[in-house]
């Protein structure tokens, strides 16, 4: 039996990524694959090959038992409309799903991880974003499989659509918002208005903006599950720039069953150090980064012991 959670698959003008990713996800055997892609871009020179190299990789590598519903753009609509229009597309015919990049390779305990948690909180209005991605350093958050933060980390996820129907790509009601009140803390806020007026050409900071809009929470694993293997000269916005937590982005197996948190509640230290390696530059001073730094080496060395109480918890409850 294959795979039953429908997953949509977003490609462009990248052959190789597309093999890739998805070889990976036929590995699952997917009942149902969502493939969205966009159209070539006149203006750049060998993206019509690029582009129909895509599509013959997708019409070859997706096996004949896994029900294929394919969009192609005709022509290039650009990273902030190819991949709303994709997801829009996605949830008009479904209630939940995976959401993957030609850039982001998964592991396969990703996929296992997603359809537990769709599931569990299918009809939970406080749970908006499933991640795949984890930035913490190998710092384990809590003694579960997971934590709660406000950050949306979209390589590799998962949503439902009473989520995404909230989605507004052009922030409309930005200006009027509760978040300009100064009483919000560690939102990137200059991040928000540039994209706000269009200075930015993305889709992703509004979904992390509607999720601070409605105040809900998201779902990160405390290993990471994705890898991001999109830092080249072809990636639309990480081509040639460092991140920092680029090179911790290699993934590690979950354990299974889930162990699940008590409590609602945002990690506070977890989003802390998103804040402070991200968006550093917006919210810290040079003496609270050094105070930060000390405390991050802390956590580290706690964490281990963390992790060791965990791994042993779920050997006993394995075998009960």
């Amino acid at each position: 039996m294959g795979f039953d959670v429908p997953i949509l698959f977003l490609a462009y003008n990248r052959p190789s990524l597309t093999k890739i990713t998805l070889e990976r996800i036929m590995q699952i055997n997917p009942l149902n694959l969502y493939v969205s892609l966009d159209g070539p871009n006149s203006e750049k020179y060998g993206d019509l090959e690029n582009c129909n190299l895509v599509k013959q990789i997708v019409c070859k590598t997706v096996r004949k038992d896994c029900n294929l519903h394919l969009k192609i753009n005709s022509s290039n609509t650009g990273c902030k409309y190819a991949v709303k229009n994709g997801i829009d597309w996605f949830f008009g015919m479904v209630e939940y799903g995976i959401i993957l990049e030609d850039d982001c390779l998964p592991n396969l305990s990703f996929f296992d991880f997603c359809k537990v948690l769709l599931l569990k909180y299918r009809s939970d209005d406080c749970i908006s974003h499933i991640s795949g991605s984890n930035f913490q350093y190998g710092i384990w958050r809590g003694l579960r499989s997971y934590y709660f933060s406000k950050y949306t980390h979209i390589w590799g996820w998962a949503t439902w659509k009473r989520a995404w129907k909230d989605y507004d790509i052009e922030m409309k009601n930005f200006e009027s918002s509760s978040l300009f009140d100064g009483k919000t803390v560690q939102l990137p806020m200059n991040l928000f208005r540039d994209v706000y007026q269009g200075k930015i050409d993305t889709w992703d900071i509004q979904w992390f903006y509607t999720n601070i809009l409605y105040g809900r929470m998201t779902i990160i694993p405390n290993i990471n599950l994705v890898e991001n293997l999109g830092f080249d000269k072809f990636a639309t916005h990480t081509n040639g720039k460092h991140y920092s937590y680029m090179k911790y982005s290699k993934t590690g197996n979950l354990l299974f069953p889930l162990s699940h948190p008590f409590f609602y509640k945002v990690n506070f230290g977890a989003d802390q150090l998103i804040a402070f390696k991200i968006f550093s530059n917006t919210f810290y001073n040079l003496f609270y980064k050094k105070i930060f730094i000390f405390s991050f080496f802390i956590d580290r060395v706690i964490s281990k012991i963390k992790y060791k109480i965990f791994k042993g918890y779920l050997f006993r409850i394995n075998n009960i």
